[in-house]
């Protein structure tokens, strides 16, 4: 049932290992297109243009031949359906939320009022509250007095230290991670359970919806998962105590703290599995969170912040190879504004002046790319910073992941 994954981690396969004819050149296009995007696949084409120009012509023709082949088949909902409706889950399970939250109590609420309402009621819910003292808002709490609260009044800044403060005191089995700008279904919790159940899974990782932005179909999700996303995703306890928590190299910077530990997941050789049916609706607050501190400023065309943020360069860098990582960046330099802000379909004129900004900003852009690799290099040669839980056992905390 859970078949093979591929994944990207060329050590794991001796150099000696002898290959045959291998796959056609549409093979390769139709492998990119099917699993990666099919702007990755243009991006390829066109790299082969410089790398082998004798062959354009075979090049295009394969390119166009996978263009317009159907998406690879993705199980049917029905069949979703079933294996999570069969799945048991354990009779009382242990779940301790984890909220880490700054600048936004009235979002917070909602999210409180969310959790209240689950069919299965977490057993213990940790507050990171990262507001400075002036800005607290201590009766908020107290109207939740019937919810197993614990609130932390968290001085140290950083979305990776209050995570990490609250896994220290983690006392359930599984520990469901939640973002304080979403709105959770009554059964989210329950059917993350459900789908730990029935895929025998370690992480279960539900999407995000957005206002404006076009929902991707259940059977349009593969099932097993590469990408992780706090901001609804249960995980065993099990695992985080075999991994350690949040790296604290993130923890200055904006993104990427939660895929690098989906990554660590999956080298520790945890099964992720991505569940459309404990979905969240993420309001993307203007305010507080990553965005007090500039996020959104990233995305923009003509800012001078490094591109992309240093941690994701770190993050790149440390679990892909070099010429992964360069591809990424330069496949990604005319990428930022491809997507209008309205959700309405990009024209081709919109597209047209879109792509002339993108390259009259290539000179800052790249400056940009240049002051991300410097950080993130800089980063790199510190290490990372990963925290040993405290439940977990002496023999766990001597096999973490090797730094």
């Amino acid at each position: 049932r859970r078949g093979a994954v591929c994944r990207q981690f060329p050590g794991l396969v001796p150099h000696a290992v002898a290959v045959g004819d291998g796959p056609s050149l549409a093979d390769h296009y139709r492998l990119v297109r099917r699993h990666v995007s099919a702007k990755w696949a243009g991006y390829a084409l066109a790299r082969r243009v410089v790398d082998a120009p004798l062959r354009l012509r075979d090049d295009v023709a394969a390119f166009r031949t996978t263009a317009g082949e159907d998406p690879l088949p993705r199980a049917p909902v029905g069949a979703l359906n079933r294996d999570l409706a069969a799945a048991r889950i354990p009779e009382h399970p242990t779940v301790s939320v984890i909220l880490p939250t700054y600048g936004r109590y009235k979002y917070v609420a909602e999210v409180l009022d969310d959790l209240r309402a689950q069919t299965v009621r977490p057993t213990q819910i940790l507050i990171a509250d990262g507001n400075p003292p002036e800005e607290r808002q201590p009766g908020l709490y107290e109207r939740y007095r019937d919810l197993p609260i614990e609130v932390l009044w968290h001085e140290e800044p950083g979305i990776c230290s209050g995570r990490n403060a609250c896994l220290q005191r983690v006392t359930g089995d599984h520990v469901w991670f939640v973002d304080d700008d979403s709105r959770f279904d009554p059964d989210n919790l329950e059917q993350h359970l459900r789908a730990l159940a029935a895929y025998g899974a370690d992480v279960s990782v539900g999407p995000a919806t957005m206002k404006g932005r076009p929902e991707l179909a259940v059977d349009q999700r593969e099932v097993v998962c590469s990408f992780m996303d706090c901001g609804t995703t249960v995980v065993r306890r099990a695992l985080l105590d075999e991994i350690g928590g949040f790296d604290m190299q993130f923890n200055a910077h904006l993104m990427g703290e939660d895929n690098d530990l989906g990554i660590r997941f999956i080298r520790a050789g945890g099964l992720m599995v991505n569940n459309p049916f404990a979905k969240r609706f993420h309001y993307l607050a203007p305010v507080g969170g990553s965005r007090s501190k500039g996020s959104i400023h990233v995305f923009r065309r003509w800012s001078l912040r490094p591109r992309p943020v240093q941690s994701i360069y770190y993050l790149a860098r440390r679990h892909f190879e070099r010429s992964v990582v360069w591809d990424a960046m330069l496949q990604g330099s005319i990428t930022v504004g491809w997507r209008r802000r309205d959700a309405m379909p990009p024209s081709r004129a919109w597209k047209a002046r879109t792509l002339a900004e993108e390259i009259l900003a290539l000179p800052l852009t790249a400056v940009r790319y240049a002051r991300s690799a410097r950080i993130g290099a800089r980063m790199l040669a510190q290490g990372p910073k990963i925290p040993a839980l405290a439940s977990a056992s002496a023999d766990q905390r001597g096999r973490m992941m090797p730094k």
